[in-house]
């Protein structure tokens, strides 16, 4: 069972409560059987980063021009005996771009293994209700984060730039994760998005009382508001039922409470 330190989870709620991380986050859903797993076994999945729909998102230069401190240190990290150490020292001076590789390749598979999911900061985003709710057919989860501090622990604001970030992979590889998967094209801004890693792929609960909205998109049938509205009180939610609305003069979405 995986378990966040308190130090972490007590830095996320001070942040919270001083304004620097968004107390609320939300997360878009098109309507199937996934879906319904969320609110039936209140647990949300976190997947690989190679299963993306982007494949330049979680790209990174990994530098090649290592100081030999870091190359040493990186050498008695990966050897066990005296013997090993020399011999992968040995591997590193007589072929430096097979090393490359081997940091490369640690690289991907540190990437592929690590659980991620991700949210955004609000429910009125047209082009994400279309991309990622069948036509804003679907639903948007709100997401109270101070209530399910474990679970949203620690949210990564995403940084969009035009050109890959560099990484020292010897000198910082306790830094990995979180500096892969914080940076993405520009072209995706829109999304001001933030991420939550874990360390492996797979569904991790919440508690019921974080989730305390539900926005049905605006092409959503009224037979699947029925069924979701009804998979809530089976499952003894109690969020803040909401609809969007194609507004009338400007392209916006709006909010209400009855369609």
């Amino acid at each position: 069972m995986f378990t966040i330190s308190k130090d972490k989870i007590q830095l996320v709620e001070q942040m919270i409560n001083q304004g620097s991380l968004p107390k609320y986050l939300y997360k878009y859903y098109a309507l199937n059987e996934n879906t319904e797993k969320v609110i039936n076994e209140n647990s949300i999945w976190f997947g690989s980063a190679k299963d993306f729909n982007d494949p330049f998102d979680c790209q990174l230069v990994c530098l090649s021009n290592y100081e030999e401190n870091d190359i040493l240190k990186f050498v008695n990290s990966n050897g066990t005996t005296s013997t090993e150490r020399k011999i992968i020292l040995d591997q590193i001076k007589r072929n430096p771009t097979s090393f490359n590789k081997t940091v490369q390749d640690k690289v991907s598979d540190s990437s592929n293994k690590t659980g991620i999911t991700c949210f955004t900061t609000t429910n009125l985003n047209i082009l994400m209700w279309s991309h990622y709710t069948n036509k804003h057919q679907g639903i948007c989860l709100k997401f109270d984060l101070l209530r399910s501090l474990e679970t949203f622990t620690v949210p990564i604001k995403v940084l969009y730039k035009a050109d890959y970030p560099k990484f020292n992979y010897l000198k910082n590889q306790e830094d990995l994760l979180e500096f892969m998967f914080q940076t993405k094209s520009e072209h995706w801004s829109y999304e001001e998005e933030y991420r939550v890693i874990k360390p492996k792929t797979g569904t991790y609960d919440f508690d019921k009382k974080s989730l305390v909205e539900i926005t049905f998109g605006a092409n959503c049938k009224d037979e699947d508001v029925k069924k979701y509205i009804d998979l809530l009180k089976i499952n003894n939610y109690k969020p803040n039922i909401t609809y969007a609305i194609i507004g009338k003069n400007k392209f916006e979405l709006l909010l209400k409470n009855k369609r």
